[in-house]
């Protein structure tokens, strides 16, 4: 036959299971949190990545485009001093 614990040790029993579980859900949280921080820094550190390249490919593109139009010379078309003489 089982035997039959006392309503103390089992409200002592449960309060213990209680404590145990909540103590391994705020270590989880712990790690959660730990991770979510770690994944944030990640996210931001490639963001300040990517727009340093950003601003690397625009410094590189504006330098090029001022090379190239160094020392050139804008012309009109033929046509449009046509139409200005007939006014």
């Amino acid at each position: 036959m089982t035997q039959l614990r006392s309503i103390v040790e089992c409200c002592d029993t449960m309060r213990l299971n209680t404590d145990e579980i909540e103590k391994q859900q705020r270590q989880d949280l712990a790690a959660t949190a730990s991770a979510a921080e770690a994944a944030l820094a990640v996210a931001e550190r490639l963001q300040q990545q990517q727009q340093q390249l950003q601003q690397q490919q625009r410094q590189q593109y504006e330098k090029l485009l001022s090379q190239e139009l160094e020392g050139r010379v804008e012309y009109l078309p033929v046509e449009w001093h046509t139409k200005f003489r007939e006014r």
